[in-house]
């Protein structure tokens, strides 16, 4: 903290009383983390953003843009709460997304920047498995791919009846083999 001390004199040589500012000398830009859905099927996510703290002069507004440019002081994206919240353009794709902080000194913080891939495109599955075996442990081969998002998960059972999302038939590797049930019949693996 600075203290600034001022006086006036008039023309016949008076002196005012001193009066005095204090003013914070504050160069140092905050630092700004974001936090951001990797994925997802809809423009509207949710974001998380703090700063860390640098004894300055305090944050006084928050910025998340599409983008990584920060937007000018006194233009509309600069808030006085840290953003929740934005909408993505429109499409899937992978798109940039930053968030900013301004101290009372205007230092602006350099971008937190996170990519969100928006994918609404089905991922596509394979999966081979012999003609005719004899036993019930068959060894399968399980493929996939996502134009956007990638795979997160393989299920493979046998049926045609897709695992809720939660149920412990989805894991992150290939399967690469499955126990038929009992009987001799035609199977269906899916």
């Amino acid at each position: 903290t600075h203290t600034l001390y001022a006086w006036v004199k008039d023309k016949n040589g008076s002196i005012s009383a001193r009066t005095q500012a204090t003013t914070f000398l504050d160069s140092i830009k905050p630092v700004v983390s974001l936090a951001a859905p990797a994925a997802t099927r809809s423009r509207d996510i949710t974001v998380t953003i703090s700063v860390a703290p640098d004894g300055g002069t305090g944050i006084t507004h928050w910025a998340l843009v599409n983008g990584t440019t920060p937007p000018q002081t006194g233009f509309p994206e600069w808030k006085d709460t840290a953003p929740t919240a934005i909408t993505l353009p429109r499409g899937d794709g992978s798109y940039p997304v930053s968030a900013f902080a301004r101290d009372a000194a205007g230092n602006v913080s350099q971008a937190a920047t996170a990519v969100v891939i928006v994918d609404n495109v089905k991922p596509t599955a394979t999966v081979s498995a012999p003609v005719a075996t004899a036993t019930r442990a068959i060894p399968v081969t399980v493929g996939g791919s996502d134009n956007a998002s990638g795979v997160a998960a393989y299920a493979l059972v046998e049926g045609t009846t897709v695992p809720d999302e939660a149920s412990p038939l989805w894991v992150s590797s290939a399967p690469t083999g499955i126990t038929l049930s009992n009987g001799d019949a035609h199977k269906t693996i899916s």
